[in-house]
């Protein structure tokens, strides 16, 4: 029997829609989506049990040093605004997504690729 799903709402201080995610057995499950401040889509993927399945997904630990990189899209971390945190780093040029950007199919990293 499938667990009940969540839709997690992301807003930024503003009351702005940064994200949008699922959460199933307390995992994300599902479709997600990140916007930037100015309401435009910059990652879209599809989790599977807690895990990158297929999309882009945004990685929050590659720009943030005192998160995990462990577990880099757990709920408790992950289900936050970062959005506005990353994008204050960027005073006077625009933020660059692809910093912290993976692109995931089937469940395999394929962006940036292994080193």
């Amino acid at each position: 029997m499938a667990g009940t799903t969540k839709e997690i709402v992301i807003r930024s201080g503003g009351g702005e829609v940064v994200a949008r995610m699922n959460l199933e057995a307390g995992v994300l499950h599902g479709p997600c989506e990140w916007y930037d401040g100015w309401g435009n889509l910059v990652a879209f993927g599809f989790f599977k049990s807690g895990v990158p399945f297929t999309g882009t997904f945004l990685n929050w630990s590659k720009f943030m040093d005192d998160l995990s990189n462990e577990n880099s899209y757990d709920p408790q971390t992950y289900c936050k605004d970062w959005v506005r945190i990353f994008e204050a780093g960027f005073d006077s040029e625009l933020p660059r997504y692809e910093r912290v950007l993976e692109a995931y199919c089937k469940g395999q990293k394929i962006y940036p690729p292994r080193e």
